[in-house]
């Protein structure tokens, strides 16, 4: 009943969700981006303000300049000899580590290399820098915006189905005390009238997955009508569920009646759709339209839950009932 509005309300939430990541995610990869070109214009103003031609106040005027630059971690000055001049890192690294090989190899894959030649008093010396690109900072705001996304989705999720969950369940209650009314009575007497002779009868609830029977009634109908004998005991529940009354049948038998039904109809291809059962009996009871109407609704949800047996009875114990009704008695 509920089945495709559900699919598409899940749906248009999964669709948010997907956006809301997939905007989130953009976003980080534009910062990042940008984060990049910073830095590589920050390594440029790093070398072009090396024009000094004493090297000493070049590495003092670094001493200050580097703080001037959130996400650097590592600035390193060599000579020809391979040898450091000047070197300032955020990383705990040692001087002589800190080369473009080293960095290729044990450089977080949030940080990115700057290497480049440069010139003080006239001598070449090599110029490496590290930048971040996202900080451990950066990196945990992300992880807990995607986490709190998550939660929120799947929170959604779980209060949408139980809501649908409670919803579905007190529909099905209201339509056994209301839209069943015009039935229950039928099946009242036809309970009575068995129990006088004291007969068995069964009731059959049968209904479809995704509310086919509903879209094809009036052939359903006519294919009910030519298996089963009493016409004027088969009848619409709702929607999509059927009621028939068989008079005289134990649950055994009844089982057997709609198993050749179900080989008659559906297995030959005559009946284009899967159809689930749920029977219920009097079983030597003396019992009301509503109590049947209910135990045959039970058994017809246990074989919409699970497909692989679309054929389910509810199977009564009259002592235990007798017992019940011994207790009710007493009690009032």
């Amino acid at each position: 009943m509920y089945s495709s509005k559900i699919k598409l309300l899940i749906g248009i939430i999964s669709i948010i969700f997907v956006f809301i990541i997939s905007t989130i995610i953009i976003l980080e990869i534009y910062n990042i981006r940008e984060i990049k070109n910073i830095s590589f214009n920050n390594f440029q103003v790093l070398k072009n303000n090396l024009i000094d031609n004493n090297p000493v106040k070049e590495i003092s005027k670094l001493n200050n300049f580097y703080k001037t630059m959130d996400n650097i971690k590592a600035v390193q000055i060599k000579n020809s000899d391979n040898l450091s001049i000047y070197f300032y890192s955020k990383l705990g690294l040692e001087p002589r580590y800190v080369n473009s090989e080293f960095l290729a190899k044990n450089k977080s894959y949030f940080d990115i290399i700057y290497s480049d030649t440069i010139s003080l008093g006239g001598i070449e010396y090599k110029l490496n820098a590290i930048f971040s690109v996202l900080s451990k900072k950066e990196i945990s705001s992300f992880i807990i915006k995607f986490s709190l996304i998550l939660f929120i989705y799947i929170l959604t999720i779980a209060i949408f189905l139980i809501n649908v969950y409670y919803l579905d369940n007190k529909l099905q209650a209201q339509n056994v005390n209301n839209s069943y009314n015009p039935n229950i009575q039928k099946i009242s007497d036809e309970l009575k009238k068995s129990a006088s002779f004291d007969q068995d009868i069964i009731l059959i609830l049968t209904a479809s997955i995704g509310n086919q029977i509903n879209r094809n009634t009036i052939e359903f109908e006519k294919i009910l009508k030519s298996y089963f004998p009493f016409h004027d005991l088969i009848f619409k529940l709702d929607n999509d569920t059927f009621g028939i009354l068989v008079p005289n049948t134990d649950l055994e038998s009844g089982i057997k009646l709609v198993e050749n039904f179900d080989q008659t109809f559906i297995s030959t291809g005559e009946l284009k759709f899967p159809i689930m059962f749920g029977l219920s009996s009097r079983n030597g009871r003396l019992i009301s339209g509503n109590i049947i109407i209910n135990e045959a609704r039970a058994a017809l949800k246990k074989a919409m839950k699970n497909r692989n047996f679309p054929i389910i009875g509810f199977r009564p114990n009259p002592a235990r009932y007798r017992e019940y009704l011994s207790k009710t008695k007493n009690s009032s």
